[in-house]
């Protein structure tokens, strides 16, 4: 069984998908993490 073939599209289309993808995950853990250290810093205010 050989490689497969993709086309430069399908390729160019899977790194926008994952990478689109990356940073959403990052966002989220960013605003997680804000949120998180927001409450902390009040609760020793």
């Amino acid at each position: 069984m050989g490689r497969p073939n993709f086309s430069d599209e399908f390729k160019r289309d899977a790194v926008a998908h994952i990478t689109h993808r990356s940073h959403s995950q990052m966002n989220r853990l960013q605003q997680a993490n804000a949120i998180r250290a927001h409450s902390r810093h009040k609760t020793e205010l």
